[in-house]
């Protein structure tokens, strides 16, 4: 016979990664360990969401591309 035990949070903790939550949030959701709810949950297949916009240059990333390029200009016009 085999652990039968913990019978409702594996079942809400499929219910929630059936509905996109990540397998941290379903842990401390329902205050068991991360370990518990990937081996509840290995056999859903999540569809991961577009929701955030793809990360933009930081300014500091923006300055030393504008830097590149001007020192590129800069030896473009002394080579000629």
């Amino acid at each position: 016979m085999g652990y039968r035990g913990k019978t409702a949070e594996r079942t809400r903790a499929r219910e929630l990664r059936a509905e996109g939550w990540t397998m941290p949030d379903i842990a401390a959701e329902l205050g068991v360990s991360r370990g518990s709810v990937s081996t509840w949950t290995r056999d859903i297949e999540v569809v991961v969401s577009r929701r955030a916009s793809p990360r933009r240059p930081n300014a500091l990333q923006r300055t030393k591309a504008a830097e590149i390029e001007a020192l590129l200009a800069d030896g473009r016009n002394r080579i000629g």
